[in-house]
């Protein structure tokens, strides 16, 4: 019996990507192309993957983002805003606004403002920590508006981690009646 080793180049990984049909080999050159980002064929991989049909293979693109290498924030960016307003699938638009939310720029303000009110509640929770990162007050005052709501999930992460932070006392009621 011999083994035989082959080891693909990231143009075989992309040209597997754009032809194969099944998740598993698709989601192999994504997993390869997040390590060349680097590379301008693996940022267009990856940005491919973000419009991926099915939604694990974009948030799983989405949270391979190597947003410390400037080429991909700049090139990603416009996209991850996009799948902030309109991604179908909850968890994969929790991911794009989290990573909004690490840009802490104000013109994503209203994006947070309006998914905190969203029924997933961790797309809310996501949302609650970029309005928390741009504006306190107006979390604060999210918070305690819907303090009589039953949360659960990201969301109660969230509101339980932002009051703990404010270091209020009065805020230890709040967290009870949650």
């Amino acid at each position: 019996f011999r083994r035989v080793l082959f080891r693909s180049t990231l143009s075989q990984f992309y040209h597997q990507y754009l032809y194969a049909g099944n998740y598993l080999d698709r989601r192999e050159a994504i997993e390869f192309a997040a390590l060349q980002q680097t590379e301008e064929l693996a940022r267009d991989l990856l940005k491919k993957g973000m419009q991926d049909p099915y939604k694990g293979i974009r948030n799983l693109s989405l949270n391979k983002l190597d947003m410390d290498n400037d080429s991909v924030r700049i090139l990603m960016e416009p996209l991850i805003e996009e799948m902030a307003k309109k991604e179908k699938d909850p968890v994969t638009r929790a991911s794009a606004i989290s990573q909004l939310a690490s840009f802490q720029k104000e013109k994503y303000l209203p994006i947070f403002k309006e998914a905190v009110y969203d029924s997933s509640y961790s797309v809310a929770g996501s949302s609650l920590e970029g309005l928390f990162a741009l504006n306190e007050k107006e979390a604060m005052e999210f918070i305690q508006k819907t303090s009589g709501q039953k949360t659960k999930g990201k969301l109660l992460e969230v509101t339980v981690s932002i009051l703990m932070r404010s270091g209020n006392p009065d805020d230890f009621s709040t967290i009870a009646d949650i």
